[in-house]
């Protein structure tokens, strides 16, 4: 697979991006005349660039990972991270006030704990014998 890489043939300032890029239009059906050309002076530029080129357009090829050739909607896109982080938000904040209401429950434990120690403190205290020497 290395060698086959090393005999693709990059024209003038074509890089591997690039050429991904326009055979993913080519796919689409969205490249340009000046795209196309590009492209076909790619694909004449060797046998292995024509071969990989034929691998990459086959339908057997585009179904198995079709991810690379589907047209991303940045719109949709971008509401979807930002309900993503909406939802995150109001977790959250849903987290802090469960939060707060075990605080307060155990706030309120404590200090009622405490009454009751003290209330039985006292009346212990009022219920021993006086002595006096």
């Amino acid at each position: 697979m290395k060698n086959e890489i090393a005999e693709i043939k990059w024209p003038g300032e074509a890089n591997p991006q690039r050429i991904a890029y326009l055979v993913s239009k080519y796919v689409r059906q969205e490249l340009t005349e000046i795209e196309h050309n590009e492209l076909d002076d790619w694909i004449t530029a060797s046998n292995t660039n024509q071969h990989l080129f034929e691998e990459l357009v086959d339908s057997r090829t585009i179904e198995q990972n079709p991810r690379p050739f589907k047209i991303i909607n940045a719109e949709n896109t971008l509401k979807q991270i930002n309900e993503r982080i909406k939802f995150t938000e109001e977790l959250k904040a849903k987290e802090r006030a469960r939060e707060r209401k075990i605080q307060a429950v155990f706030i309120t434990s404590f200090l009622l704990f405490a009454i009751i120690i003290v209330f039985l403190f006292e009346e212990d205290k009022e219920k021993m014998p006086v002595v006096y020497t």
